[in-house]
Protein backbone atom coordinates (compact mmCIF):
# COMPACT_ATOMS: atom_id res chain seq x y z
CA UNK A 1 0.00 0.00 0.00
CA UNK A 2 2.46 2.20 0.68
CA UNK A 3 4.66 1.84 -2.90
CA UNK A 4 1.31 1.86 -4.71
CA UNK A 5 0.80 5.20 -2.69
CA UNK A 6 4.26 6.89 -3.70
CA UNK A 7 4.80 5.25 -7.51
CA UNK A 8 1.96 8.11 -9.31
CA UNK A 9 4.17 10.83 -7.45
CA UNK A 10 7.38 9.78 -8.21
CA UNK A 11 6.36 9.20 -11.98
CA UNK A 12 5.05 12.33 -11.66
CA UNK A 13 8.66 13.47 -10.92
CA UNK A 14 10.17 11.70 -13.87
CA UNK A 15 8.32 12.79 -16.02
CA UNK A 16 9.33 16.72 -15.37
CA UNK A 17 12.84 16.53 -14.78
CA UNK A 18 12.60 15.24 -18.15
CA UNK A 19 10.96 18.12 -19.42
CA UNK A 20 12.95 20.31 -17.87
CA UNK A 21 16.14 18.84 -19.32
CA UNK A 22 14.14 18.78 -22.63
CA UNK A 23 13.46 22.22 -22.79
CA UNK A 24 17.18 23.21 -21.54
CA UNK A 25 18.74 21.40 -24.76
CA UNK A 26 15.70 23.19 -26.89
CA UNK A 27 17.13 26.51 -24.96
CA UNK A 28 20.92 25.67 -25.17
CA UNK A 29 20.42 24.67 -29.00
CA UNK A 30 18.56 28.07 -29.64
CA UNK A 31 21.05 30.41 -28.11
CA UNK A 32 23.85 27.93 -30.15
CA UNK A 33 21.80 28.90 -33.67
CA UNK A 34 21.15 32.35 -32.48
CA UNK A 35 25.64 33.12 -31.93
CA UNK A 36 25.70 31.13 -35.57
CA UNK A 37 23.00 33.34 -37.47
CA UNK A 38 24.93 36.47 -35.45
CA UNK A 39 28.03 35.41 -36.76
CA UNK A 40 27.26 35.03 -40.04
CA UNK A 41 25.52 38.12 -40.66
CA UNK A 42 28.65 40.19 -39.37
CA UNK A 43 30.78 38.19 -42.03
CA UNK A 44 27.88 38.74 -44.75
CA UNK A 45 27.47 42.95 -43.45
CA UNK A 46 31.46 43.25 -43.66
CA UNK A 47 32.39 40.85 -47.08
CA UNK A 48 29.31 42.68 -49.25
CA UNK A 49 30.84 44.41 -52.16
CA UNK A 50 30.85 48.04 -51.57
CA UNK A 51 29.88 50.21 -54.06
CA UNK A 52 30.51 54.25 -55.37
CA UNK A 53 27.75 56.38 -56.65
CA UNK A 54 28.17 57.89 -59.49
CA UNK A 55 26.53 61.51 -59.57
CA UNK A 56 26.16 64.40 -61.52
CA UNK A 57 25.70 67.55 -60.92
CA UNK A 58 24.19 70.39 -62.98
CA UNK A 59 26.21 73.80 -61.41
CA UNK A 60 25.14 75.67 -64.44
CA UNK A 61 24.28 79.43 -62.91
CA UNK A 62 26.65 82.14 -63.89
CA UNK A 63 27.62 83.07 -60.46
CA UNK A 64 30.43 82.26 -58.16
CA UNK A 65 28.33 82.11 -55.02
CA UNK A 66 26.46 79.25 -56.77
CA UNK A 67 29.69 77.53 -57.56
CA UNK A 68 31.24 77.96 -54.09
CA UNK A 69 28.53 75.84 -52.59
CA UNK A 70 28.48 73.08 -55.02
CA UNK A 71 32.00 72.51 -55.16
CA UNK A 72 31.76 72.21 -51.18
CA UNK A 73 29.15 69.99 -51.71
CA UNK A 74 30.44 67.76 -54.52
CA UNK A 75 34.27 67.81 -52.43
CA UNK A 76 32.12 66.43 -49.30
CA UNK A 77 30.60 63.36 -51.36
CA UNK A 78 34.11 62.80 -53.56
CA UNK A 79 35.53 62.56 -49.80
CA UNK A 80 33.31 59.61 -49.26
CA UNK A 81 34.39 57.87 -52.67
CA UNK A 82 31.96 58.94 -54.92
CA UNK A 83 32.54 59.83 -58.06
CA UNK A 84 31.09 62.91 -59.33
CA UNK A 85 30.71 64.89 -62.79
CA UNK A 86 29.99 68.84 -62.34
CA UNK A 87 28.55 70.53 -65.64
CA UNK A 88 29.23 73.84 -64.34
CA UNK A 89 30.31 77.60 -65.14
CA UNK A 90 33.47 77.80 -62.64
CA UNK A 91 36.28 75.63 -62.41
CA UNK A 92 36.99 74.84 -59.03
CA UNK A 93 39.46 76.45 -57.05
CA UNK A 94 41.36 73.62 -55.76
CA UNK A 95 41.63 70.09 -57.32
CA UNK A 96 39.30 67.68 -55.92
CA UNK A 97 40.05 63.87 -56.22
CA UNK A 98 36.99 61.82 -57.77
CA UNK A 99 35.79 64.94 -59.27
CA UNK A 100 35.31 65.74 -63.23
CA UNK A 101 34.31 68.81 -64.47
CA UNK A 102 32.67 70.06 -67.64
CA UNK A 103 32.84 73.69 -68.05
CA UNK A 104 30.40 75.41 -70.17
CA UNK A 105 32.56 78.80 -71.88
CA UNK A 106 30.92 82.08 -72.42
CA UNK A 107 27.96 81.74 -70.36
CA UNK A 108 29.74 84.73 -68.47
CA UNK A 109 30.23 86.87 -71.58
CA UNK A 110 26.45 86.42 -72.54
CA UNK A 111 24.90 87.18 -68.65
CA UNK A 112 27.16 90.10 -67.70
CA UNK A 113 27.96 92.69 -70.65
CA UNK A 114 27.63 96.49 -70.82
CA UNK A 115 23.90 96.09 -72.01
CA UNK A 116 22.76 93.53 -69.87
CA UNK A 117 23.81 95.31 -66.31
CA UNK A 118 21.43 97.66 -66.54
CA UNK A 119 18.82 95.15 -66.86
CA UNK A 120 19.85 93.73 -63.67
CA UNK A 121 18.92 97.20 -61.89
CA UNK A 122 15.53 96.65 -59.92
CA UNK A 123 12.80 99.83 -58.44
CA UNK A 124 10.47 97.34 -57.29
CA UNK A 125 9.77 93.88 -55.86
CA UNK A 126 8.03 92.98 -59.35
CA UNK A 127 11.41 94.02 -61.32
CA UNK A 128 13.39 91.52 -59.27
CA UNK A 129 11.16 88.65 -61.04
CA UNK A 130 11.90 90.52 -64.07
CA UNK A 131 15.46 90.99 -63.93
CA UNK A 132 15.45 87.25 -63.27
CA UNK A 133 13.64 86.22 -66.05
CA UNK A 134 15.92 88.58 -68.18
CA UNK A 135 19.04 86.74 -66.53
CA UNK A 136 17.80 83.50 -67.10
CA UNK A 137 16.81 83.35 -70.87
CA UNK A 138 19.99 85.09 -71.28
CA UNK A 139 22.49 82.27 -69.48
CA UNK A 140 19.97 79.26 -70.33
CA UNK A 141 21.06 79.42 -74.09
CA UNK A 142 24.87 79.93 -73.36
CA UNK A 143 24.57 76.76 -71.51
CA UNK A 144 22.39 74.65 -73.78
CA UNK A 145 23.94 75.28 -76.75
CA UNK A 146 27.59 74.90 -74.88
CA UNK A 147 30.22 72.30 -75.96
CA UNK A 148 30.59 71.06 -72.21
CA UNK A 149 26.55 69.93 -72.70
CA UNK A 150 27.34 68.27 -76.14
CA UNK A 151 30.99 66.91 -74.40
CA UNK A 152 28.92 65.49 -71.23
CA UNK A 153 26.31 63.82 -73.58
CA UNK A 154 29.02 62.03 -75.92
CA UNK A 155 31.12 60.49 -73.43
CA UNK A 156 27.75 58.46 -72.03
CA UNK A 157 25.71 58.78 -74.98
CA UNK A 158 25.68 54.65 -75.42
CA UNK A 159 25.73 53.91 -71.30
CA UNK A 160 21.56 52.88 -70.16
CA UNK A 161 22.31 54.77 -67.21
CA UNK A 162 25.52 56.59 -66.50
CA UNK A 163 24.10 58.01 -63.16
CA UNK A 164 22.75 57.28 -59.77
CA UNK A 165 22.04 60.56 -58.48
CA UNK A 166 21.44 63.87 -60.39
CA UNK A 167 21.61 67.56 -58.43
CA UNK A 168 20.19 70.51 -60.13
CA UNK A 169 20.81 73.84 -58.67
CA UNK A 170 16.99 74.64 -59.73
CA UNK A 171 17.57 78.81 -59.43
CA UNK A 172 17.73 78.87 -63.09
CA UNK A 173 18.47 77.15 -66.46
CA UNK A 174 15.71 74.56 -66.06
CA UNK A 175 16.21 73.15 -69.13
CA UNK A 176 18.96 70.94 -68.09
CA UNK A 177 16.45 68.71 -66.27
CA UNK A 178 16.17 67.48 -69.84
CA UNK A 179 19.08 65.14 -68.91
CA UNK A 180 17.78 63.06 -66.12
CA UNK A 181 15.50 61.48 -69.13
CA UNK A 182 18.03 61.41 -71.31
CA UNK A 183 20.08 59.26 -68.48
CA UNK A 184 17.25 56.62 -68.00
CA UNK A 185 16.21 59.12 -65.29
CA UNK A 186 18.48 58.60 -61.70
CA UNK A 187 16.84 59.89 -58.42
CA UNK A 188 16.93 63.47 -58.48
CA UNK A 189 17.59 66.32 -55.93
CA UNK A 190 16.49 69.70 -56.35
CA UNK A 191 18.69 72.37 -54.23
CA UNK A 192 18.96 76.01 -54.34
CA UNK A 193 20.63 78.74 -52.30
CA UNK A 194 18.34 81.08 -53.40
CA UNK A 195 15.86 81.03 -50.05
CA UNK A 196 12.63 78.73 -50.11
CA UNK A 197 11.58 79.53 -54.44
CA UNK A 198 7.84 78.99 -54.45
CA UNK A 199 8.57 77.18 -58.06
CA UNK A 200 10.76 74.71 -56.21
CA UNK A 201 8.33 73.80 -53.58
CA UNK A 202 4.56 74.33 -55.01
CA UNK A 203 6.11 71.24 -57.92
CA UNK A 204 6.61 69.28 -54.41
CA UNK A 205 3.07 70.30 -53.51
CA UNK A 206 4.30 71.44 -50.44
CA UNK A 207 1.63 74.53 -50.96
CA UNK A 208 2.46 77.90 -48.71
CA UNK A 209 -0.41 79.13 -46.83
CA UNK A 210 -0.68 83.52 -48.40
CA UNK A 211 -1.87 84.25 -44.79
CA UNK A 212 1.26 83.52 -42.53
CA UNK A 213 3.91 82.77 -44.70
CA UNK A 214 5.61 85.60 -46.51
CA UNK A 215 6.13 85.39 -50.16
CA UNK A 216 9.70 85.28 -51.21
CA UNK A 217 9.34 89.01 -52.77
CA UNK A 218 7.51 90.34 -50.06
CA UNK A 219 9.05 92.52 -47.05
CA UNK A 220 6.59 91.06 -44.83
CA UNK A 221 7.22 89.07 -41.77
CA UNK A 222 4.53 86.39 -40.37
CA UNK A 223 2.41 88.99 -38.60
CA UNK A 224 1.10 91.05 -41.51
CA UNK A 225 -1.92 93.26 -41.46
CA UNK A 226 -5.18 92.62 -43.87
CA UNK A 227 -3.52 94.96 -46.45
CA UNK A 228 -0.19 93.17 -46.23
CA UNK A 229 -1.83 89.36 -46.68
CA UNK A 230 -3.57 90.76 -49.60
CA UNK A 231 -0.53 91.76 -50.64
CA UNK A 232 1.37 88.78 -50.63
CA UNK A 233 -1.80 86.83 -51.68
CA UNK A 234 -0.70 88.67 -55.06
CA UNK A 235 2.59 88.05 -54.78
CA UNK A 236 2.11 84.34 -54.72
CA UNK A 237 -0.93 84.44 -57.76
CA UNK A 238 1.68 86.42 -59.56
CA UNK A 239 5.04 84.20 -59.28
CA UNK A 240 2.76 81.17 -60.16
CA UNK A 241 1.75 83.11 -63.12
CA UNK A 242 5.00 83.91 -63.65
CA UNK A 243 6.37 80.29 -63.21
CA UNK A 244 3.69 78.80 -65.58
CA UNK A 245 3.30 80.85 -68.74
CA UNK A 246 6.61 82.41 -69.02
CA UNK A 247 9.40 80.89 -67.37
CA UNK A 248 8.54 77.07 -67.79
CA UNK A 249 7.48 77.21 -71.41
CA UNK A 250 10.70 79.07 -72.54
CA UNK A 251 12.98 76.29 -70.33
CA UNK A 252 10.56 73.53 -71.63
CA UNK A 253 10.82 74.65 -75.78
CA UNK A 254 14.83 75.29 -75.12
CA UNK A 255 15.03 71.67 -73.47
CA UNK A 256 12.95 70.33 -76.43
CA UNK A 257 14.73 72.13 -78.60
CA UNK A 258 18.72 70.11 -78.17
CA UNK A 259 17.40 67.38 -76.03
CA UNK A 260 14.22 66.17 -78.51
CA UNK A 261 10.73 66.35 -78.53
CA UNK A 262 9.78 63.28 -77.00
CA UNK A 263 10.48 64.15 -73.68
CA UNK A 264 8.02 65.17 -70.67
CA UNK A 265 7.27 68.73 -69.81
CA UNK A 266 10.00 70.49 -67.83
CA UNK A 267 7.07 70.60 -64.73
CA UNK A 268 6.91 67.04 -64.91
CA UNK A 269 10.71 66.18 -64.70
CA UNK A 270 10.92 68.21 -61.84
CA UNK A 271 7.89 66.62 -60.15
CA UNK A 272 10.10 63.81 -60.06
CA UNK A 273 12.50 65.25 -57.88
CA UNK A 274 12.99 62.96 -54.73
CA UNK A 275 14.68 65.71 -52.10
CA UNK A 276 14.24 69.31 -52.45
CA UNK A 277 17.13 71.15 -50.56
CA UNK A 278 16.58 74.93 -49.69
CA UNK A 279 17.99 77.68 -48.12
CA UNK A 280 15.64 78.18 -45.50
CA UNK A 281 15.82 78.00 -41.48
CA UNK A 282 12.85 78.84 -38.86
CA UNK A 283 15.50 80.91 -36.81
CA UNK A 284 16.25 83.24 -39.58
CA UNK A 285 12.93 82.93 -42.14
CA UNK A 286 10.30 82.04 -39.39
CA UNK A 287 8.66 78.67 -39.49
CA UNK A 288 6.55 77.25 -42.09
CA UNK A 289 5.18 73.49 -43.05
CA UNK A 290 6.94 71.65 -45.20
CA UNK A 291 6.78 68.44 -46.67
CA UNK A 292 9.55 65.16 -45.70
CA UNK A 293 11.29 65.70 -49.14
CA UNK A 294 12.10 69.28 -48.82
CA UNK A 295 14.75 69.37 -46.25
Amino acid sequence: WHWHWHIPDLMKLLNLNRKVEKSHFLLTTLQGAMKVFYVVVLVAQYLQPITAAKILALCAIASPSHSLWCYQYMAALAARGHLITVLGVDKPKTEIPNLTTFIADGVYEAAYTNDTITEYSVETKIDMIYSLKFFDQISTPAVLHSKALRDLIKENENIKRPFDLIIHDHTCVHALLGLVPLFGNPPLILATTFGSPQWMTFRAGNIFNPAYVPSMITSAGQHMTFYQRCENLFYYIFLEWYTRFVSEPFQDQLMREVFGSHLPHVRDIAKQANIIIVNHHFALNGPRPVLPGVV
